[in-house]
């Protein structure tokens, strides 16, 4: 379920925040044991080390950067078709809708999922231009979310709706900022 997932994803984030401390922490704690066979080196031997320590470091990280260009490019291809399985989903749906609100409300829709489609798939300046339009529109809802919220605080600083009211309508309200935001794993 979706509360599983970002539970877990919590979770992980927290643990690798641990380990990443404790790894520091225990660098630290032999800090003076490294310190003390220091001068048994000269500062060449030093240097050398530092420099074979850096060669080594810029390497692994670019093999482990270098792949995140397919990894993208593999994650866009899914993120196109799954888009197209929702809008072929919503297409086939149309007939047996009855409802003029319905109808409409799946046209919406559809036509949403064939904007994302096409900024998935734009390239060179048209994804220049695509990611503007996405980056502009996610300030726009920002700004209505906020208003939202921000009346929603006066509404219950003037005693029109109580404290349970609130947290129901904000949680609903955060929920439509973190789809806004996005993930935040990728950060």
């Amino acid at each position: 379920s979706l509360a599983t997932r970002r539970h877990s994803w919590e979770v992980w984030s927290l643990l690798l925040y641990v380990f990443n401390g404790l790894a520091f922490l225990l660098l630290g704690l032999q800090l003076e044991h490294v310190m003390v066979g220091m001068p048994t080196y000269s500062w060449q031997t030093l240097l050398g080390y530092a420099a074979v320590l850096f060669v080594t470091i810029t390497i692994v990280r670019f093999v482990w950067v270098y792949p995140d260009g397919y990894a993208s490019r593999e994650e866009r291809q899914a993120r196109i078709a799954m888009t197209r399985a929702a809008a072929a989903t919503l297409r086939t749906a149309i007939p047996s809708l009855h409802r003029a609100d319905d109808l409409a409300f799946t046209r919406r829709l559809i036509a949403d999922y064939e904007t994302r489609i096409a900024r998935e798939m734009a390239e060179g300046p048209r994804a220049v231009d695509a990611e503007a339009r996405v980056f502009s529109e996610h300030r726009l809802r920002l700004a209505a979310i906020n208003a939202e919220r921000t009346e929603l605080h006066k509404l219950r600083d003037s005693g029109a709706i109580n404290d349970e009211t609130l947290r129901t309508i904000e949680a609903q309200i955060d929920h439509a900022e973190s789809l806004v935001v996005g993930d935040t794993r990728a950060t």
